[in-house]
């Protein structure tokens, strides 16, 4: 076999290289586990797996597209002992393995042993150099004429999908000013109008918790009563179109939502929560929070007085029972001291 890659180099590790060239007939028993990588059994093991994600990933990449009958078969026949017999011939590893002297000749000769010497070392490289450097082994075996594909990056360092370098936790902007009086969206028609820029804290990284709501110093009570379908009825009435595009992040088991409020693909506002429906809601109030939004959620504001308004003199009222029980016995005591009989 000519034009053979170049062998990946495992003599880094003295004790690897040793272990991998040494059969277990002459290999001391029951000796301990190498505090690095274990011992033969467990690289054979590992090469095993890297080797088939190796050629899988190999013919994976081929252009055109192979159908998956053609895939399977390929594949088979790639990691079937007869390969590893030759390729271990082609670069002389067999004359390299120790093995018991009583024992060489039928080890050589057993395909599935030669099998497990060539996984070892798949195993080995792929310890001391990593999987990259074995892809391009392995692929210059199974086809020197092209480039061996690319393994892509660790998707933890890029970007995730839906997010953003910077963006504020919620946007005080108006709602529907501007919408009445001709407005126009940025790249739209030629418009004018500049959107303004997002400002606060970069967002949180996946997994961690909601920041705080710029809302939450505002009553509990009041803002509950601000809701999604109470918002879509006001941009009903204003005639523009609302949408809450929504984007999950984190873990899939356990996503933080993202969802954002748009007037006419304008974005206005950011709710995140644990759930879609809580972030959408979050968005939501986030238009009620803008200050110059205040006469276009006019029905809201309404709301919240017609429903407030009566809890916050009720609760007035109340305490001025209250303290006026506590002042009548301390005023009935003064008059009575204060009064002197004939």
């Amino acid at each position: 076999m000519t034009g053979l890659p170049s062998l990946p180099r495992i003599d880094a590790d003295y004790d690897l290289l040793l272990d991998v060239y040494t059969h277990k007939s002459i290999a001391t028993p029951d000796a301990p586990l190498n505090e690095k990588y274990g011992n033969v059994d467990r690289l054979a093991l590992l090469g095993q797996e890297v080797f088939e994600l190796a050629v899988t990933f190999h013919l994976f990449s081929k252009r055109p597209c192979i159908d998956m009958e053609e895939f399977q078969q390929t594949k088979a026949e790639y990691t079937s002992p007869r390969h590893a017999v030759e390729w271990l011939e082609s670069y002389g590893l067999k004359a390299k393995l120790r093995i018991d002297l009583n024992s060489r000749a039928a080890v050589l000769e057993n395909d599935d042993e030669m099998h497990k010497y060539f996984h070892t070392y798949v195993g080995a490289a792929y310890y001391q150099n990593g999987l990259q450097v074995v892809q391009d082994w392995i692929s210059g075996l199974l086809d020197p004429e092209n480039p061996a594909p690319q393994h892509p990056k660790d998707p933890q360092a890029l970007p995730q999908a839906g997010s953003h370098q910077t963006m504020g936790s919620f946007h005080s902007v108006p709602l529907f000013a501007n919408y009445q009086q001709g407005f126009q969206a940025p790249g739209r028609y030629g418009g004018h109008y500049s959107a303004p820029q997002p400002t606060g804290a970069p967002p949180p990284l996946p997994g961690s918790p909601p920041p705080p709501s710029p809302m939450s110093t505002m009553s509990s009570g009041a803002m509950s009563l601000v809701t999604v379908a109470l918002v879509n009825q006001t941009a009903a009435q204003k005639n523009v179109s609302i949408t809450y595009p929504a984007t999950p992040e984190g873990p899939s088991h356990q996503p933080l939502w993202t969802v954002r409020c748009c007037i006419d693909n304008v974005e206005r506002g950011i709710g995140r929560g644990k759930s879609q429906k809580l972030a959408k809601e979050e968005a939501a109030r986030a238009l009620f929070h803008g200050r110059s939004c205040i006469l276009c959620l006019y029905p809201v504001l309404l709301k919240v007085i017609q429903v407030g308004a009566p809890i916050i003199f009720s609760t007035l009222f109340s305490c001025y029972h209250v303290l006026l029980s506590l002042l009548s016995p301390a005023m009935s005591m003064s008059v009575g001291s204060s009064y002197s009989g004939p």
